[in-house]
């Protein structure tokens, strides 16, 4: 049940929220200033320690604050309240200033609000529509690192309150002091239900009595979560058409009107669109932030598997299922990523006093079409001739010679079916779609069965007089293949799991110097159409074929998605040109994530890397 707010208030109509302090102050001044039938007076805190106050200091601040919040407008300077350290006396010119002992109010700087009547002061938020569906619920601002959440709107609706970033100060012992992160529907928040993408689930279980780990970490480090950000159903891989329960998302790129990808499909949409909102925290089973990531031309993380403590978050298995992050800036995708991984991390050599194997996957020689099969994952074999590559292959080349000057190496070349055809695990077929095809499909279904599934169905349906709980008919169909794989199935996928693990580890990056340090890269998305309102022809339940993003689920490598192209296409819904992001995975060992971070940092700092936008367009002309 959404919790009522008190006070809103509209300023140069924007809507604003605010919610009372411990402080009141005592001034005759606030029936004397103009307006006297407002009942709220916005202000302006300013922190000061100087023993002078003048014009030119208040329109230094004010500059600063429009540069640094997004929340401030000089429509606060009603009144400036100079907060003072002790009884500094400040000598100050102008009327609308209020000098105020801050060792006791102990005041942020930035917007406040302030009652006329009794002096109560106010912090605000500003209130930001979710124009792109992205959020399931909004979060009123949490005072306290522990208390519970409370929630501010769930609806189709949703508006989400934003504090100002002014209340935020850098603090040495909060390194994410201040930055908005939304938080996948898959992860405890304390006092707010999870829906786990289903209103079914949502109605049957209660509140969540703590925050999972991985989030009261970085809210112990200073973040300031927004709100819950939305998942498919139970977190499966699903297509705009098979959303039953509320609105997919939509992605902002290119026409707005492409498909966002899933799972973690409004942590995405709400990077991707939003401005306000610094990170987004999705998780990861079989692809879910590197691939919405791609579609979305966002830096998406998945980590090394077991680096991040998955209590308090549901998934399909936590045999394959992790944390990381969604963002658009480099720096912060790489603090909010290392801190999540890492949060006191040993000095490590730099990108330039290292060695790489730079490991390059191409496609068989005899293939020029690049969408054939999904190869379009695979970079165009070196015999190919340029004119048969694609637009995005040819801007993916560009970054692929950046990274071989910056790191000082060459790529290397390889197919990886004719590399596990050679060299095959022993009692493994020489197909390495036969052989790896399976696992994901056999353990994410019957782990989804034994661990909570149908635990739900038999809790929802003793609670609705035996009425079964709404489900999209692909997610009944994957649960009812759950239901079939027996023992063996389960234990023959953990055995082909483990050995192409280790046939990774030894073979495909044991092969080259083992004193350097091991990275592959591959095309992630090529800036290719796919309209959110495209119904695919109803084929398979699942995809049986290898993939690449096994890495990340079956060898529990780092995978990180890299945004360094657009490429344009004329739009079927606009009809005109319009343009969609080009990606690349930058994939490590096991272990490597924080290596793999100074790799982005590295090629960021020359050039080679660049923030993101929010918005249709991923990068500036």
């Amino acid at each position: 049940m959404a919790t009522t707010v008190t006070h809103i208030l509209s300023i140069e109509n924007q809507p604003y929220l605010f919610w009372a302090t411990k402080v009141s102050l005592k001034s005759q001044r606030f029936t004397t200033l103009s307006a006297p039938d407002q009942a709220f007076i916005p202000v302006t805190a300013i922190p000061w320690d100087k023993p002078e106050f003048g014009r030119d200091d208040l329109e230094e601040i004010c500059y600063e604050y429009e540069e640094r919040d997004d929340v401030w407008c000089r429509s606060f300077l009603s009144l400036v309240l100079l907060l003072q350290p002790g009884k500094l006396e400040c000598a100050t010119t102008g009327r609308r200033i209020l000098k105020i002992n801050n060792s006791k109010a102990k005041l942020p700087a930035g917007p406040l609000v302030i009652q006329r009547s009794t002096g109560q002061v106010f912090m605000v938020a500003k209130l930001q529509p979710d124009t792109h569906a992205a959020f399931a619920t909004s979060l009123l601002p949490n005072p306290k690192p522990k208390s519970a959440f409370i929630e501010f709107i769930r609806s189709e609706s949703v508006q989400v309150p934003l504090p100002s970033r002014l209340y935020y100060p850098p603090r040495e012992d909060k390194p994410l002091n201040g930055v908005r992160i939304a938080v996948k529907d898959t992860i405890a928040l304390k006092g707010i239900r999870t829906s786990f993408g289903s209103t079914a689930w949502l109605e049957t279980y209660p509140p969540e009595l703590a925050n999972a780990p991985c989030v009261q970490k970085l809210i112990d480090a200073g973040a300031v979560i927004v709100g819950q950000a939305k998942t498919t159903e139970f977190a499966e891989g699903l297509n705009p058409s098979d959303w039953i329960h509320t609105a997919c998302p939509f992605n902002p790129r290119g026409d707005g009107q492409q498909k966002t990808s899933s799972s973690s499909t409004g942590s995405a949409s709400a990077s991707a669109a939003y401005e306000w909102l610094d990170v987004s925290l999705g998780t990861d089973t079989g692809g879910s932030i590197r691939h919405p990531a791609g579609v979305n031309g966002l830096y998406g993380q998945r980590p090394s598997h077991g680096r991040i403590d998955l209590t308090g978050v549901l998934g399909a298995t936590d045999l394959f299922n992790t944390v990381g992050i969604f963002a658009r800036d480099v720096e912060l995708f790489s603090k909010v990523g290392g801190f999540l991984v890492d949060a006191k991390p040993m000095p490590r050599l730099p990108p330039s006093q290292r060695r790489y194997n730079l490991l390059y996957p191409t496609r068989a020689p005899h293939m020029t079409n690049p969408i054939y099969h999904g190869q379009y994952r695979w970079f165009p074999h070196p015999e190919v001739d340029q004119s048969h590559w694609s637009d995005a292959e040819k801007r993916l080349e560009e970054t692929v010679v950046n990274m071989e000057k910056l790191l000082n190496c060459k790529r290397i070349p390889f197919n990886i079916n004719e590399l596990w055809r050679a060299t095959p695990v022993l009692g493994q077929p020489r197909s390495l779609d036969e052989a790896t095809g399976e696992i994901y499909q056999v353990i994410t279904t019957s782990s989804a069965i034994h661990t909570g599934i149908d635990e739900f169905i038999a809790k929802y349906r003793s609670e609705h007089n035996g009425e079964e709980p709404p489900m999209s008919d692909i997610v009944k169909q994957r649960l009812d293949y759950g239901r079939g794989v027996q023992a063996d199935q389960v234990a023959k996928a953990v055995e082909a799991m483990e050995g192409f693990r280790e046939w990774t580890l030894n073979t495909l990056f044991g092969s080259y110097d083992q004193d350097a340090t091991t990275i592959m890269i591959f095309p992630q998305t090529c800036g290719l159409p796919d309209y959110r309102n495209h119904v695919a022809v109803q084929g398979e339940t699942f995809n049986s074929t290898f993939s690449i993003y096994a890495l990340g689920y079956l060898v529990g490598c780092p995978d990180y998605t890299l945004p360094v192209a657009e490429t344009p296409y004329v739009s079927r819904v606009t009809n005109q040109i319009e343009h969609l992001p080009v990606t690349m995975s930058l994939v490590g060992p096991p272990g490597t994530d924080l290596e793999l971070f100074d790799v982005v940092e590295y090629m960021h700092e020359n050039g080679a890397l660049s923030d993101v936008l929010a918005g249709p367009r991923v990068f500036q002309d």
